[in-house]
Formats: C-alpha cells, structure tokens, sequence
C-alpha cells in the first residue's frame, strides 16, 4: 500500500526559507513569479494527493526553482558578460507531445552548428556561468535527481528518456516561474490549470531568453536548438520574444500520440501520488488533443499573427521513413549546412519507430476514450496534415 493518504503539506513561505538558507540571502530577496508559486501550492495540497516520497521530489524541485531565481539576480548583477549575449535564430521544435519531438531535437543536438541546452543546465542555468567544479556539482544533482525520480517511476526509463547530463527540453526553464502546462501533465492540479488559462505569457517568455542568456555567457555566439511540446500554445508570444526564430513542428496520427500521452503521463504521475482516476486523466488528455490539433491547423494559416512562412512542418512518418531527406529539408529552412557528421549519425541510428518487445500499450478505453468519437473530433487535423 503507498502513503497516499498521509495528508502532505507545502507551504510556499517555507519554500522560500529554505531557497534563502541555501544561497545565504538575509529575508529581503525580491521574489519573481509567487503568484504562480501560491497557487501552485494550493493545488499540490488540496488536489494532487501526494504521497510523502512524491512531496519530498516535489519540494526540492520547487525550492530549486527559487535557488534558481536568486542565483540568476545574483549572476546578472555581478557579471556583465550575460546582458552581451545576444540570442539569434534560434531553432525550436513543438508540437503536440508524443510526435517524435525529443527524437528529432536529439539529433538536431548534434548538428555542428546549432548548441542544445543540457538537462543540468536548464536545472541550474546560473552554473553554467561559473568555474568548473560549480558546474561540476550542478551535474551531479541533476543525475541524482534523475536516478531518485526514476526509482519512483521506474517505467519513465523506458516511456521518455532521462539524463543529468543529457540533452533538455526547455520546458525546464519555464518551470522556474511556475507558469507552465507541464505542471498539470506531472499533477492533479484543476486550479492550477484553470489558473494558468488567465496568465499573460509575456514576462515568462522574457525570463526564459534571460535563463538561456545565462546559459549561454561562456558560449555567447552559439546558435540555440530547443525544444518544448507546450510552445505551439504560445507561439504568438515566442516570435514576439524570437523574432527571428524558425520553428520546426511535427504531425502524426493524433490516436496513437494521445494514447502514448496517457501512459507516459500516468506513470509520471504515479511517481508522485498513489491516486489516478484513468477516466478523468483521459478526459483532460482528450481535451488537450482536440484543443491543439486545431491549433496547429489555424497556425498552419497564420491565424494570431504567427508567421507562418517560419515553420516547417514534418510528417513523423516522414522522419522515420526517410529521415535523412527531412533532415535536409530542416537544415535547408533553418539555413544551416548539412552537416556530414550528422548525416551519418542519421545512417548508423535510424528511428526505431516501434517498441518492440515492451509492454503492450492500454487502449484508450482503458481511459474513457471513444477512439471513434476522438477520430472525429480531429478529422480537420489528419486532412490538414495527412496522418
């Protein structure tokens, strides 16, 4: 039996008294972001069910987050090389999660010339401005929390990979404002959401070029590739932070993503709460499918001012069948020279499409999902797109 039903408590002041005692900050440190982190808290408490090991993982990772912000204040006041780094076309990948993102900017990763952030990086974006052993230490708690995080969702080692010193989704430098939909993918948290639908994106979005800013002071002429699922909800917001940005988004059958999402997502909320109800974990993944493959359609058109002409689409069926055709395509829109060392990484390693010895997947029934009822709801989307 888990400990699901030990009520857990966070307390935001706490959080932030212990991320003072760790950097040494007397109680006068000026705070960004609390509103999110208040509400946030509120909805871990009162809604999550946490378990006691799940609070333990989410409590260092909330205080780390406040680490983070006082780190950073410290860095870009003492250290004049952040503010002279400029980011230029940055390439990003989005798309609805679970379409061969994380694979693509893996391999996109190394391109010689493009820098992708790694995982203890955006974790702890100040270190990469410091000596070697800091950085040093800042990998090595990004590998313990990874190794600690797994051991309570073993099956995340086999759904998505992880690792410390890997490359990283940006969607972690978001997390340092706690303004970021990946929160309700890991929680239970309806106030949380219905919370986040109301908050203008702007300054996140500036705060996350600060981060990379941060990242970047030993490397200031790198060209960036990122990669965050939850950006196509906000690429308004991004070109207007990136105006020159190139934005790669992938298209695949939308049943088999969000029958992927709805395991991925159960076994990681199952790393921190003993509590899931499939129907209603469905439900919102359903929603959330539906929601963004219209989205994608009205970008497809320019709708909200997004610049169309700067995204590429691909076909997942496209990268697995041929990915080195699609890998010239991407270096072609981004203005990058194909890279012949990438090319024959593409040659030796190609996708392996398919999970073949692992554990069946659950049906979307198992969820509450009608897949002809789904089907329907995205016909616009596989016509748009053709999967």
């Amino acid at each position: 039996m888990g400990d699901v039903m030990e009520p857990v408590q966070l307390r935001a002041m706490d959080l932030i008294a212990e991320a003072e005692r760790l950097v040494g900050a007397d109680g006068g440190a000026k705070w960004r972001f609390l509103d999110g982190l208040e509400v946030l808290v509120d909805a871990l408490n009162e809604e999550a069910r946490l378990s006691s090991a799940g609070a333990k993982i989410v409590r260092d990772g909330l205080v780390g987050s406040l680490v983070t912000q006082l780190r950073v204040r410290e860095l870009v006041e003492s250290d004049d090389r952040v503010s002279g780094v400029d980011i230029r076309r940055p390439l990003f990948v989005t798309c609805l999660p679970r379409m061969g993102s994380t694979w693509l900017h893996n391999l996109l990763a190394g391109h010689s010339g493009l820098r992708a952030p790694l995982m203890w990086e955006v974790m702890a974006p100040y270190a990469s401005a410091l000596g070697p052993t800091e950085r040093m230490a800042a990998a090595d708690e990004a590998t313990r929390s990874v190794r600690e995080y797994l051991e309570l969702a073993p099956a995340m080692s086999i759904l998505h990979a992880m690792d410390g010193g890997g490359v990283e989704e940006c969607h972690r430098l978001m997390a340092h404002t706690f303004r970021t939909r990946v929160l309700e993918s890991r929680f239970h948290v309806p106030r949380y959401q219905k919370w986040l639908r109301t908050v203008d994106m702007r300054e996140t979005y500036a705060y996350h070029q600060l981060l990379l800013r941060c990242i970047l002071v030993r490397e200031p002429r790198s060209r960036l590739v990122l990669k965050c699922v939850y950006h196509m909800w906000y690429l308004p917001i991004l070109f207007a932070t990136y105006p020159d940005a190139r934005v790669i988004t992938l298209h695949r059958d939308p049943v088999a993503a969000l029958n992927s999402m709805c395991e991925m997502t159960e076994a990681a909320r199952r790393g921190r709460s003993d509590y899931l109800d499939r129907v209603e974990h469905g439900r919102y993944w359903r929603e959330f499918y539906t929601e963004g493959t219209g989205l994608a359609v009205k970008q497809a058109d320019g709708a909200d001012g997004v610049p169309a002409q700067s995204i590429l689409h691909v076909r997942y069926k496209d990268l697995v069948s041929d990915t080195q055709a699609v890998i010239e395509r991407i270096c072609d829109f981004a203005d990058l020279e194909n890279s012949e060392k990438l090319l024959d990484s593409v040659r030796r390693n190609p996708l392996l499409a398919s999970r073949a010895g692992g554990p069946p997947r659950p049906s979307l029934a198992n969820y509450g999902i009608d897949k002809s009822d789904f089907d329907s709801s995205v016909a616009d989307y596989r016509s748009r797109f053709q999967v």
